[in-house]
């Protein structure tokens, strides 16, 4: 079972990364055209000056999932220099776990409100038309799964604790 799951969070990461990628390289592309006509042809290309906005949102959230993963948000780490015992500092790591996990899965409800809500109403972009509830898709689906990773990271302080009884 762990091996599965292993292979599960590697491929997931593949998917993300891969998906990402090709976001920023389309958001590039865009851009890029859209520059080269409006300033050197002069003809603005109506509609789809939104959809760099969405390509960017939709790589953000997929982005915060594997920064959630691998617990690399920005962190200003002053701590450290006045506590010295390991023990203390990782408590005060699971306190803050703890919060933030509380906190995305807040939000995580939120996100599904919101995303339930466009789908029911029908919202769609101004531009191009697009269904928003698609693109606020993206903000449920990487709450659940930062949630679920920093699940995953209480769950590997609190074993390492629980070593620290038996030592």
């Amino acid at each position: 079972m762990n091996a599965f799951l292993s292979r599960l969070d590697r491929g997931l990461i593949k998917i993300i990364n891969y998906l990402v990628g090709i976001s920023m390289v389309i958001l590039t592309t865009i851009i890029f055209i859209q520059v080269i006509m409006r300033y050197i042809f002069k003809i603005p290309i109506g509609g789809v000056e939104e959809l760099p906005v969405y390509l960017m949102m939709f790589s953000i959230w997929l982005t915060g999932i594997v920064v959630a993963r691998d617990n690399n948000h920005i962190k200003l780490e002053l701590l450290p220099m006045f506590i010295r015992s390991k023990r203390v500092l990782k408590l005060i790591d699971l306190l803050l776990m703890v919060i933030i996990t509380i906190s995305l899965g807040i939000f995580t409800y939120l996100a599904f409100k919101y995303v339930h809500f466009g789908y029911r109403t029908g919202e769609v972009s101004a531009g191009l038309g697009f269904p928003l509830w698609w693109l606020t898709s993206s903000m449920f689906v990487s709450g659940c799964l930062m949630t679920l990773y920093y699940i995953i990271h209480i769950y590997r302080l609190l074993k390492e604790m629980v070593k620290w009884k038996s030592s």
